[in-house]
């Protein structure tokens, strides 16, 4: 199922997370409230807070940051917890139990 409003190319975070949500077929009351979330969003097509987003890259997400490692990015992995990290801080490694004194 497409996103059916009237959306070429959605032109904020919240168009975009609506119509992704549309495409996913969710329940009526679901695909009800995104409906009207897209028809808010034709009257205020601006996001009012700016964040660093790129909804056609996969990421994940820098544990100490909270901001989002894009696919090729450099970045530093815990292997005990698998967290990433965008660099390496003490606080960024985990000790296993057993290790630790």
């Amino acid at each position: 199922m497409a996103c059916n409003i009237h959306i070429v190319c959605p032109t904020t975070l919240v168009q975009t997370c609506a119509c992704r949500l549309l495409e996913l077929s969710p329940g009526q009351k679901i695909a009800d409230q995104a409906r009207q979330v897209l028809t808010a969003c034709e009257k205020t097509s601006t996001d009012a807070v700016r964040i660093e987003y790129d909804p056609r890259n996969p990421f994940d997400i820098c544990s100490i940051t909270f901001t989002p490692i894009y696919k090729g990015s450099k970045f530093v992995e815990d292997p005990y917890t698998g967290a990433c990290c965008l660099r390496l801080l003490p606080c960024c490694l985990s000790v296993p139990p057993e290790l630790s004194s």
